[in-house]
């Protein structure tokens, strides 16, 4: 990514509220508080990375870091996030610290994730890792078995996001919190929904024609039939069974919140809303209070609803409906826990969603995560081994009966990779040159961002990210371990602006086809 340096000069110091600003994979600077001089807390490139501050770093091998102390770069986590201050053990709530991702939509990202086969349907696998501050300071976030992909902090007051100066800026960020709980909740209502949706006696009053049922009410029996000369209808009170009580009212108002969310986000989980709709479509939509919450009492015969009604609960907390004379109504957040997304392996499973789609059409397959991992040189006296695990990796049937099924390794990179003569960075290059080795590939490559020229928040259209445009490159490799091998690059346009350039527009799926057909027709040295 091309880096940027953000400074930040508060008029008062002693002002609380104040919100610093940075691009992930950017560098960010810390101007002096006048003369109240603090510097942010920071981790030391090429040692572990904990949460504090997302995770900026000082990079000791950067000659401006030398120079200037308060030069701090920003990693692949995003979020909302107390400043923790140099010296100090415990953050301080009065400054924020909001880190945006420089490429990409996360939300639209993660729309195209949540629907691949790696989490269709499995809501647990989005479950936000929730643990206090001493706790996430103890986890080591670039440890390969420490991957997480969204996290908040328990013990820290809520970030509120309404009336801030910064508050569209912030409800951007914000919202990528928001995509998990919607999802969440959506996922338990759509269980709800398919299994068993709670039914209530309720009293019902009705002027029967005809027919007696349950009590008469004679004071409206005379009012209303004899006073008027109806002597064939009854009017009766009774109890019937009814979907319309508090509890699904309650999960009725927070799908219409969802579905407003929704709505300004590119209807995002569409699908799932429209399903939800239409089984509660005899429920009243009716606004509910969190004292509506409070006064359901759970019943051990419909266990799902607890988990619904509490997903509910924080979606009425944390989102707010404003309606305009004429317009659609908007949705606010008002306020969200101290949050972080890990951007690095959000562009991995982007990218493997991406390529399980373009797999299926080009009838290829990719390698279920599971299986993308080998243990090398385990020692057996000192119990030592190096597991190695892949990002994605494609399989295709070889036309040549005799030749073993072709592979094809890729490597997600959310980074620069290329620099400005376009020379792969060289870790890069061995790293996936390894990984054809050991896997015995017929190539490999890596997949990284290109960003688009505008750099500053702006409206994204979601449709493009579920088959955006991409540049490729690939060339031979002669004589690798006696075999014809070929290098692939491709990068993933930001915006359909940026990639105007590419008058054919490739994507994956051509990707796929273009490298599957140079293997069957490669000939062998």
């Amino acid at each position: 990514m091309s880096q940027n340096i953000i400074s930040w000069n508060p008029e008062n110091p002693k002002k609380t509220d104040r919100t610093l600003w940075a691009d992930n994979t950017s560098k960010l600077t810390l101007a002096s508080e006048s003369s109240n001089e603090r510097e942010l807390k920071r981790n030391i490139s090429g040692k572990a990375l904990y949460l504090f501050n997302l995770g900026v770093y000082w990079d000791q091998d950067d000659p401006f870091c030398k120079v200037q102390s308060t030069l701090y770069h920003t990693t692949g986590l995003m979020g909302i996030m107390p400043v923790l201050w140099q010296g100090e053990t415990s953050p301080d709530t009065d400054h924020i610290l909001a880190i945006r991702s420089r490429w990409g939509d996360p939300m639209s990202m993660l729309d195209v994730v949540l629907q691949s086969d790696d989490y269709a349907g499995d809501s647990a696998a989005v479950e936000p890792k929730i643990k206090t501050w001493n706790e996430w300071q103890e986890i080591d976030l670039s440890k390969k078995n420490e991957e997480i992909l969204y996290g908040i902090v328990s013990d820290l007051p809520e970030i509120h996001i309404s009336g801030k100066k910064d508050e569209h800026a912030l409800n951007s960020v914000a919202n990528v919190a928001s995509v998990f709980v919607v999802y969440q909740f959506l996922e338990q209502l759509e269980r709800i929904c398919k299994r068993l949706v709670k039914q209530s006696s309720l009293p019902c009053e009705e002027n029967l024609v005809g027919k007696v049922k349950g009590r008469i009410l004679i004071h409206k029996q005379i009012k209303e039939n004899f006073a008027k000369g109806r002597s064939d209808r009854v009017y009766c009170s009774y109890n019937k069974m009814s979907m319309d009580n508090i509890e699904n009212r309650i999960l009725k108002y927070a799908l219409h919140l969802c579905k407003t969310w929704s709505n300004e986000r590119g209807s995002i989980f569409s699908d799932k809303i429209v399903f939800c709709e239409g089984v509660l479509k005899p429920v009243k939509l009716v606004k509910v209070t969190r004292r509506d919450i409070m006064s359901v009492k759970n019943n051990g015969a419909f266990k799902d609803y607890k988990k619904g009604i509490k997903l509910a609960g924080d979606i009425l907390q944390n989102l707010s409906v404003e309606f305009h004379d004429g317009q659609k109504p908007t949705v606010h957040i008002n306020a969200v826990k101290p949050f972080f997304l890990n951007m690095n392996l959000l562009f991995e499973l982007y990218c493997r969603a991406l390529l399980e789609k373009a797999a299926k059409q080009t009838d290829l397959t990719l390698d279920p995560k599971e299986n993308s991992e080998k243990s090398l040189f385990q020692d057996t006296l000192t119990g030592f081994q190096r597991n190695h695990v892949l990002d994605i990796l494609i399989i295709g049937a070889s036309k040549n009966s005799e030749e073993k099924d072709h592979k094809l390794i890729l490597d997600a990179k959310y980074s620069l990779c290329f620099g400005a003569n376009e020379a792969s960075v060289r870790e890069y290059t061995h790293q996936v040159l390894s990984y054809m080795l050991i896997w015995d590939a017929d190539a490999c490559g890596f997949i990284y961002p290109i960003p688009g020229k505008n750099t500053a928040p702006k409206e994204t259209d979601q449709n493009y990210y579920k088959n955006p445009v991409i540049k490729r490159t690939h060339c031979e490799m002669d004589g690798i371990a006696g075999k014809k091998r070929y290098a692939v690059s491709v990068g993933i346009y930001e915006d359909a602006a940026s990639a105007a350039a590419e008058s054919d527009h490739p994507t994956f799926e051509s990707l796929l086809k273009e490298v599957f057909k140079l293997l069957n027709n490669r000939t062998e040295r």
